[in-house]
Formats: structure tokens, C-alpha cells, sequence
């Protein structure tokens, strides 16, 4: 099975979640539109299935990597009938990939934390260096359920195993941050700057954590050095309002603001930008 562990549903996920969980710790606190689940689910399962499996023929009764393959794209267009498919197979002995295919179809279907289970007991299956990228696919999914207590303790259990994984830590943080650990996020956030300390995201959401731990000296640090690596990145800006607005710079916040609508207009971190200079005009 040279393809099984290709495609990566973490990947996609955590391209999808990131941006909003970042609004969402930002002030004020309430959050503008997510993207739909819809697009995410799409995006999912593109990520799992390669670009010529549309193009297959219908999957034989023997399970191998092709009809692996197949039973994927059938779970974008057909997703009953791919789980029947996949439960099927999986009761013949096919294992791990029809696992993971009714786990993809499970996800289609809305069924959010079936599919969870379903990735998180695939992770306990697979062999050992395989066990934490399938543990963060499991870790987001639960993310995806509404459940950031079982996607933290999944993605605690792969750190385990793999320490210096940067993504995962910057995941752990941001499932503590959803539970309002915001001390776990810090924490999570610091073990990944440590392993890569010129990551301006990861210094966005360290300084998003230690503004509502109330450390707002802290916050201007670690603003000042991301917007130090990415002048221009709209999320930057919008938490450096937020964090000079509570030091009581209401001019700079107000700059900020202004130069997230210049630099990002109609996109979410501008829905929030104006919000917040509308609020800031009424006190």
C-alpha cells in the first residue's frame, strides 16, 4: 500500500481551522463567519484521493490500494455508498483502508465524531512510526466534532511519540485555546517556538493567549516580533490593534485596524477589523 499514507487529512484541516481559531482568541471576542463545512469536507477528501482516481472504474470485490483509492472519491460523490462499501470490506478483513474510507465517508455524511473514532482507532492500529501523523488526522477530526478535550488528549498522546513536531504542538495549543486553557495554549505555544522560533504565526497566537491571560507587556512582545517577520500579514495587524487598544494605545489600534481593511479587504480579519473600529468610535 505505497499510497495509503499519502494524503493527510491534517494538512487540510488544520489549513481550514487555523485562520478562524485565531479570530476567535482575538478582541473582541465574538468571531465572524467560518468557512463552510461544506468547502472543508470537499478539500478533505481531495486531500486523500489523487487527481486521476475520479477517472476509475466502479471497485471489484477484492480490496486492494486501487479500490482504496476508488472507495475515496466515491465517498465525495456517494458517501452511503462508499461506507456501506468500506464496512463491508472492513467485516472481510481489509483493515486500515477501509477504515479510513469509512472514516472519510463518515465525515461527508456529518457524521463528525463516528469518523473520529473511527481515524483514532486506525491510529492504534497502524504500525509505530506511522501512529502520530494518523493520531493528528484523528486529533483534527474531533476538532471538527465540537470535541477540543478529545482532540487535546489525542494530539498529547502523538506528541508523545514525536516531540518535535512543530504542527502538533501549534494544534494542542490552539484545542486548549478552544477550551479556554489558555495557560495549556501558552505552554503548547512555547514548546513550538522553541523549535521554530521565526514562526510569525505561532507568535500571533502566543501574543493572542497572553492578551487574554491579561500578561498585555508579554503580548506586545511577541506582536512586535511577528509583525517584525511579516509587516503586512492582516492577522498580525488585527492582534496588535487588539493588544494596543487594552495598553491603552487607541490611535495605534486604530492604525492597525485601518491597515487590515487596506491590506485585506471583504476577508474575515477585515469583518473583524471594522468591527472593532466601530466599537472603538461608540466608547
Amino acid at each position: 500500500m505505497g499510497l495509503f499514507w499519502a494524503f493527510s487529512l491534517a494538512r487540510v484541516l488544520r489549513q481550514q481551522r487555523r485562520r478562524p481559531i485565531a479570530l476567535i482568541m482575538s478582541y473582541p471576542r465574538s468571531s465572524p463567519p467560518r468557512g463552510g463545512l461544506a468547502a472543508l469536507l470537499a478539500l478533505l477528501l481531495l486531500a486523500l484521493t489523487p487527481p486521476n482516481a475520479a477517472a476509475q472504474a466502479p471497485a471489484p470485490q477484492v480490496y486492494g490500494e486501487e479500490d482504496y483509492l476508488r472507495c475515496l472519491d466515491r465517498a465525495k460523490r456517494d458517501p452511503e455508498g462508499a461506507l456501506e462499501f468500506a464496512l463491508a470490506r472492513e467485516a472481510d478483513g481489509a483493515g486500515a483502508p477501509a477504515i479510513q474510507c469509512a472514516a472519510a465517508a463518515l465525515l461527508t455524511l456529518g457524521r463528525y465524531a463516528e469518523g473520529a473514532a473511527r481515524l483514532e482507532l486506525l491510529a492504534d492500529s497502524v504500525v509505530l512510526a506511522q501512529r502520530p501523523a494518523m493520531m493528528a488526522e484523528g486529533a483534527q477530526a474531533w476538532a471538527l466534532a465540537g470535541r477540543p478535550d478529545k482532540a487535546s488528549a489525542l494530539a498529547r498522546r502523538a506528541l508523545h511519540l514525536n516531540p518535535d513536531d512543530v504542527e502538533l504542538w501549534v494544534d494542542l495549543a490552539l484545542f486548549r485555546a478552544e477550551l479556554e486553557d489558555y495557560w495549556g495554549a501558552t505552554d503548547a505555544l512555547d514548546r513550538a517556538l522553541d523549535l521554530a522560533p521565526e514562526r510569525s504565526d505561532i507568535l500571533v497566537y502566543r501574543a493572542s493567549a497572553r492578551r487574554l491571560l491579561e500578561l498585555i507587556d508579554l503580548a506586545l512582545d511577541d506582536i512586535g516580533r511577528a509583525l517584525a517577520i511579516a509587516p503586512n500579514d492582516p492577522v498580525a495587524l488585527l492582534e496588535s490593534g487588539n493588544i494596543r487598544r487594552l495598553s491603552g494605545d487607541l490611535a495605534g489600534a486604530r492604525s492597525d485596524w485601518q491597515r487590515v481593511l487596506s491590506l485585506a479587504p471583504g476577508t474575515a480579519e477585515a469583518f473583524a477589523a471594522e468591527s472593532n473600529i466601530a466599537k472603538l468610535d461608540r466608547e
